[in-house]
């Protein structure tokens, strides 16, 4: 789910125009609230009024939880398991409990589509950059690799998928689609470039395609 904010505040660092992920809703007091990263990096309860939703839908494996729906205050809470199963992990997150930051950052939902390295070996050695489309929460990327293989990229940063392949000629040799993606990003290292898909989901760690100087791919590094 994403948000764009209305207008500037000064109670918690939020641009106008700026796009958040949602973390989590909750109805407290009646009122409807988001939880989002605010710009300082931070966890932050928001009034939904604060914002237009651009993306409504929610990411895989948000649960909810009635807590005290004729209460005067915590009444339903939507989000991530921690947020909706434990009990203490609301509360620590207002107290900025550095464990309970932790695991909301291993929710961190990526704004712009893909995090491109500074360096301009990006670039030199791939001779495209990503570009976003249908909006800054879906990204697609298509990279020729020197060896004549060709990297095809989807990515959907709200329901953190992502789907690729690998082709030479036109036909398919490897594809695979991944769900629990947390970010995509790009690397510029020991003379080799690639994508890294930041994953989730039982692989054994993350999936990293090589692109320059020959196509390949590591999973579990």
């Amino acid at each position: 789910m994403i948000v764009k904010s209305l207008a500037a505040q000064d109670a918690i660092p939020v641009t106008e125009g700026r796009s958040y992920g949602v973390y989590g809703l909750a109805q407290y007091a009646s009122r409807v609230i988001v939880l989002i990263a605010s710009d300082d990096g931070r966890p932050n309860w928001c009034p939904v009024e604060w914002f237009r939703v651009v993306d409504g839908r929610f990411p895989s494996g948000w649960e909810l939880s009635v807590v005290d729906p004729g209460g005067t205050a915590l009444q339903v809470l939507i989000g991530y398991p921690e947020l909706v199963k434990d009990p203490d992990h609301y509360d620590a997150l207002l107290e900025r409990d550095p464990e309970a930051i932790s695991i909301f950052k291993k929710f961190e939902i990526a704004q712009g589509g893909f995090s491109v390295s500074p360096s301009e070996d990006f670039l030199s050695n791939f001779g495209v950059v990503p570009k976003s489309t249908e909006g800054n929460n879906r990204s697609s990327i298509s990279l020729d690799a020197p060896n004549g293989y060709a990297i095809d990229l989807q990515w959907d940063a709200v329901m953190r998928s992502a789907e690729w392949r690998m082709s030479i000629g036109g036909v398919v040799m490897v594809e695979q689609v991944l769900g629990d993606v947390r970010g995509i990003s790009v690397f510029c290292e020991n003379q080799e470039s690639g994508l890294i898909l930041r994953a989730d989901s039982g692989l054994g760690g993350d999936v990293k395609i090589y692109i320059y100087p020959y196509a390949r791919v590591a999973i579990g590094q």
